[in-house]
């Protein structure tokens, strides 16, 4: 996906982006997943999905992101950042998230 989204180019280390999709719902579910806020969670999922070499199209993309997305804790997301971003992101548009 080449839509110039901050999360394709934040820096992920390779061991990142070489992640399970298992790994990934165990570390987005996790209490104990120390980030600033839950906006950072939906940057690291989207930054994965857009990074991992395990995902050769949008398609597969797009379906992770739907099983991924019950692990996001959108009601601890702010406002600003539901209306500037997830509503701009194509995987949240394709997945049916919004109206």
């Amino acid at each position: 996906m080449q839509t110039g989204a901050f999360y394709e180019i934040l820096p992920l280390r390779d061991d990142v982006k070489t992640l399970s999709t298992k790994m990934m719902e165990v570390l987005l579910g996790s209490e104990t997943l120390q980030l600033w806020s839950e906006n950072d969670a939906y940057y690291f999922l989207c930054a994965w999905l857009s990074q991992t070499p395990r995902l050769s199209n949008e398609k597969e993309r797009r379906a992770l992101f739907q099983r991924l997305l019950p692990q996001l804790r959108f009601h601890h997301m702010s406002i600003d950042f539901l209306g500037a971003v997830v509503s701009a992101c194509p995987y949240a548009n394709a997945s049916g998230l919004l109206p």
